[in-house]
């Protein structure tokens, strides 16, 4: 998994998801995720 949260699969499969992802979780807490994505901390 990114230091971000996202797996590897998600960022390769989904990039643009993920990018927003990395972006999103930076502004908002880790664990205010997609169900998706595990949370992180």
């Amino acid at each position: 998994t990114l230091p971000n949260g996202t797996s590897a699969l998600d960022v390769s499969t989904k990039p643009t998801i993920g990018k927003k992802l990395s972006k999103n979780k930076r502004r908002r807490q880790r664990r205010d995720t997609l169900p998706n994505t595990k949370p992180v901390g």
